[in-house]
């Protein structure tokens, strides 16, 4: 995410579908309180993940 790959682009890196990445980054959203990408990047790096 944080390098800016598109969820196909993710997908195929790991061996899964777009849609499988879709439902595991709504996930995160959720569970990081953000709507979208951008905000999980930006939590991530608050926490000094990235």
């Amino acid at each position: 995410m944080a390098e800016g790959m598109t969820n196909s682009e993710i997908g195929a890196r790991l061996g899964v579908t777009e849609r499988t990445v879709k439902a595991y980054a709504q996930e995160l959203y959720d569970r990081l309180g953000v709507r979208n990408r951008a905000g999980a990047v930006a939590e991530a790096a608050r926490h000094g993940i990235l």
